[in-house]
């Protein structure tokens, strides 16, 4: 490409009476170059050419969602496309969430003071990757911080989804033995599946049938924060931060499975996370934790079931395929179709109300379809 000194000498040696071969020859220039160039008036650099993008496709879904819930993570956007066929890379959607997210409201707000029992903030976080039998597996963490107290549950999971988000619910107030008066999540779609515009033009926020459903088993309210207000659940978002740098950090995470991280994160919460000075309250979180307690629902006789329901063909040879694996029922219920309760640690398989198996939830991929003894044994005879 011809740049801006080569043109003007060019025009230079054009007004000097030379030739187009002549200018040609001194400059060493092909002649076509020179016949075009001399033809020009004045120098204007060429646009480059539009270079596209495998995330081209996906940019308007994801300034979309980034409009209306900008608190969006540049994670949870990647999975958002590539649910949809998106197969590039994460680094380009971050750094075009970066280019594009609206800028934060710069809003006054002071520090949110909760008394005892009032709320509790809840969050995932993504963790990186930890050995599923033969195999790695990204991990997530779930963070439940209750507001007074800053006492912490957390819990690593092999997904987001809904099974696990309830069930780390159930888990966490069991761990707290009470339930807080509301839950502060932030806008994941699990919790919040879209907002609506009130009478005075706020955005209220449209909640999971399913989490409202939990919530009413428990005598509990929600209250998500607003799009992209973490201010609204600093306990929290500090919470993932601190669970990343003070539990995670220097782990080699590769070595472990979910229950040795587990096992990590619970001793951890025992040792440093609960009984440490807090820096906001400047007291043990521990010895702040009775005036919540105290202050909390009671939890229900019985828990809430926590299982997503799906419906799976059952072939011929009475398995089912789930995530990748297959699994077996009793030989007499091949070819029929059952409904199959999805929880993180385990599956059930109802067939007209009754259950027929029952299995470990297998998170690495296997070659072999995955046997009850029963089932086996049942096949022989």
């Amino acid at each position: 490409m011809l740049n801006s000194g080569e043109f003007n000498r060019i025009k230079q040696l054009q007004g000097q009476g030379l030739t187009v071969r002549q200018i040609a020859r001194q400059l060493q220039l092909n002649e076509k170059t020179v016949r075009k160039w001399s033809k020009v008036e004045r120098y204007e650099r060429p646009e480059p050419p539009v270079r596209t993008s495998i995330l081209d496709p996906y940019k308007e879904k994801i300034r979309m969602l980034l409009h209306e819930y900008a608190d969006y993570t540049a994670t949870q956007l990647f999975q958002f496309i590539c649910e949809d066929g998106y197969a590039g890379k994460y680094t380009l959607v971050r750094e075009y969430v970066n280019k594009v997210r609206p800028p934060k409201r710069k809003e006054a707000h002071g520090e949110y003071n909760w008394g005892p029992g009032e709320c509790a903030q809840v969050d995932f976080g993504a963790c990186g990757e930890i050995r599923a039998g033969n195999q790695l597996k990204k991990v997530s963490v779930f963070s439940m911080v209750l507001s007074w107290s800053r006492m912490m549950y957390l819990e690593f999971i092999f997904g987001e989804s809904m099974e696990y988000f309830l069930a780390c619910h159930r888990n966490a107030l069991e761990f707290f033995g009470s339930t807080p008066k509301k839950f502060r999540p932030d806008c994941c779609k699990v919790a919040v599946i879209g907002f609506e515009t009130d009478q005075s033009g706020r955005k209220v926020p449209v909640y999971n049938p399913r989490y409202l459903d939990f919530a009413a088993h428990y005598g509990t309210t929600l209250d998500a924060c607003e799009p992209y207000s973490p201010f609204q659940k600093p306990g929290v978002e500090n919470g993932i931060g601190y669970i990343k740098k003070n539990l995670l950090n220097g782990l080699e995470m590769e070595n472990l499975d979910l229950d040795g991280l587990n096992h990590k994160g619970r001793n951890w919460l025992e040792t440093i996370a609960n009984v440490r000075n807090h820096r906001t309250t400047n007291e043990r979180p521990l010895a702040r934790f009775p005036a919540d307690r105290a202050a909390m629902i009671e939890l229900p006789s019985v828990p809430y079931d926590c299982a997503v329901i799906k419906q799976r063909n059952i072939d011929k040879q009475a398995r089912f395929d789930f995530d990748g694996n297959r699994y077996s029922v009793p030989p007499l219920y091949h070819n029929v179709r059952i409904n199959l309760h999805i929880l993180p640690d385990k599956l059930l398989a109802y067939y007209k109300g009754k259950l027929i198996a029952k299995h470990k939830r297998i998170y690495e991929k296997r070659e072999k379809s995955i046997v009850h003894p029963d089932h086996e044994r049942s096949l022989r005879k």
